[in-house]
């Protein structure tokens, strides 16, 4: 053999041995970075499943917040006058509107109001559910509902009309592809969620061999895996990592399994070898440069991925994620600011609902401070009780002591909530200071210059149109009374006769015209030993039954004529009870005044 072909021949043996053992050495690295590369993957894949089965339970908790606030459902669950069919249709428009697959209403005492998924189902006792018991008892819960097919996240909330609990609402959101096809959408990872040995809840399977069916048949009997283990699946490698549905309990044996194919991973190393063998070493050095591209290219997005769930997790809602790297990388953080920004929102929302909740709090104790707990007055029996239809009300009632009788008063601002409250707290208090500075002065002259100053503080600085019903008496303890102002018949009730006698009251509304002076009449009444006066509020006689029938003035004197002979705390009690009986829903504050005359000189 010739020395040149020796040398070639030795060269050409080491060149190709060389090839062969760097072929060898980064068919090994590759496939160990390559697995390792995947199993990141699967574990990314884990935790974006997790934090979206709780991005999911997020969003539902607030759509059942805000679906609970709609006063037509309290009314569904709270008047069973409403016949089945119509609370089904309007069941069905609700979950049109939040996308839900099931939606649930129960009375307060838990038994079915509706189903939109068995719409002929009602009156079956739901409280063995602990989900909707829960709600019941505390306001909310979130559970997992399962049946022969299906299985749905729900959220149940609990319905309440001020401040009692009506019923309970329950969203249920169907997990199916639609959850699977997220997390595959956002990382590439394959997942499959089980019901038992048999039954498949979801699936993403586009690349795992043999389908849903085969991967199934090969996980059922894996135990909980929290790191990436090896699954053969038809004789292809899979990394998966499985665990219990997060929010469901081990009896409904509800699973999942995220998988990663190792094979497909590999397949790319093992074209990387076959250019590198016939390109050789330059080959060989671009496939190991692109390794590293690669490799740095998916770690650096993944990693700041990560850290930006770490701030969030931390109560950073403000934080950003960048949208970088591959298409599914930059998906998911477009994604997850998304619902970054949108937990944001949702937080100042409840921040700002908590802050008008607060300052109608305060507005309410101030409200209900400033009414007289136990009206009090030489010669009467009084007692007195005002219900509100919103937190703050609008009704006035009052009554003042003074030497030789006592002043009473009784009004009502147009409408109803915190402006009418406000203008109601006005009233009292410019009363009050009248006639503590002028305790004798006629009630014409009082109601003159009250009409002054409600219409300076509403009209001219408020800039609002409120008007304000009012009659103010001043009561001898002779029983003589002498009143003046516009507002609802007094109604008095004759010890002796029996009779029940309507006393108008001709006046003018407050706060209409900028002065009274000179054109406000004043009228007298007469009280004789055990009469009874009734002072009250067009919230009563208004109030309207399911039909929309007004309970009407007569009914109201003829509850007065049957218990005309008890006392005044007793007659109260009376026509509050005739209209909690007749009101279907309440839409006016509601006040009743019952005065009965002990005769001069009684206590």
């Amino acid at each position: 053999m010739r020395f040149s072909t020796a040398i070639l021949a030795a060269m050409t043996a080491l060149c190709v041995a060389v090839i062969a053992a760097a072929a060898g050495v980064l068919a090994t690295t590759t496939a160990r970075a390559a697995r390792s590369s995947v199993e990141v993957e699967v574990r990314r894949a884990a935790e974006v499943f997790a934090d979206l089965s709780e991005y999911r339970g997020s969003l539902y908790r607030a759509y059942a917040q805000v679906v609970s606030q709609e006063p037509r459902l309290k009314a569904l669950v709270n008047t069973r006058e409403i016949d089945h069919a119509t609370v089904i249709d309007s069941a069905r428009e609700l979950q049109a509107g939040v996308g839900c697959d099931l939606l649930v209403l129960t009375d307060s005492a838990g038994r079915l109001r509706a189903d939109t998924a068995d719409p002929t189902a009602e009156g079956f006792d739901l409280t063995g559910l602990p989900a909707v018991a829960e709600a019941l008892a505390s306001g909310e819960a979130s559970a997992i509902w399962v049946d022969s097919a299906r299985a749905y996240q729900v959220q149940a909330r609990g319905l309440r009309f001020a401040d009692e609990t009506v019923g309970a609402l329950v969203l249920g959101f169907a997990i199916d592809g639609r959850v699977a096809a997220t997390v595959a959408r956002e990382t590439g990872a394959e997942v499959l969620i089980t019901m038992g040995p048999t039954t498949i809840a979801a699936s993403s399977m586009t690349q795992i061999p043999g389908g849903e069916a085969a991967a199934n048949a090969a996980l059922t009997e894996l135990p909980a895996l929290t790191t990436p283990t090896t699954v053969r699946i038809e004789e292809a490698e899979i990394l998966v990592i499985s665990g219990v549905l997060p929010g469901s309990s081990p009896e409904q044996a509800l699973r999942f399994f995220v998988l990663r194919s190792l094979d497909e991973a590999l397949a790319a190393s093992r074209e990387g070898i076959a250019r590198l063998l016939a390109l050789a070493a330059v080959a060989l050095l671009a496939a190991i440069g692109l390794a590293l591209a690669l490799a740095r290219r998916l770690s650096a997005p993944l990693e700041a991925l990560v850290g930006f769930t770490r701030a969030l997790a931390g109560g950073d809602l403000k934080a950003r994620a960048l949208a970088q790297g591959p298409t599914e990388l930059a998906s998911l953080a477009s994604a997850m600011n998304s619902m970054a920004s949108e937990l944001e929102a949702a937080r100042g929302a409840m921040q700002a609902k908590q802050r008008l909740h607060d300052e109608l709090e305060i507005a309410e104790k101030i409200q209900t401070s400033i009414t007289p707990k136990e009206p009090l007055a030489p010669g009467l029996e009084i007692a007195a009780a005002m219900i509100p239809a919103s937190e703050v009300g609008g009704d006035y009632y009052d009554v003042l002591p003074v030497d030789g009788g006592c002043w009473l008063g009784i009004g009502d601002v147009a409408g109803h909530g915190l402006k009418a409250g406000l203008v109601m707290m006005m009233v009292q208090s410019c009363v009050s200071g009248l006639i503590r500075a002028a305790p004798h002065a006629g009630p014409g002259a009082v109601v003159a210059s009250l009409n002054g100053a409600i219409y300076e503080n509403v009209r001219e600085r408020l800039r609002q149109d409120e008007h304000v019903t009012l009659t103010l008496i001043r009561l001898n303890s002779d029983g003589i009374g002498v009143f003046a102002g516009a507002h609802e018949p007094m109604l008095i009730a004759r010890a002796k006769s029996g009779a029940i006698e309507a006393v108008e009251t001709p006046g003018t509304w407050i706060g209409v015209l900028p002065s009274l002076e000179g054109g406000l009449p004043e009228s007298s009444l007469s009280l004789e030993k055990d009469d009874v006066l009734v002072l009250y509020t067009d919230g009563l006689i208004e109030a309207r039954d399911a039909k929309g029938g007004e309970l009407g003035r007569e009914r109201v004197e003829a509850a007065l004529a049957g218990c005309r002979e008890r006392g005044a705390g007793a007659i109260r009690d009376a026509l509050i009870g005739l209209w909690r009986g007749w009101v279907a829903r309440q839409e006016d504050d509601v006040s009743v005044v019952v005065v009965r005359f002990l005769g001069a000189g009684g206590g």
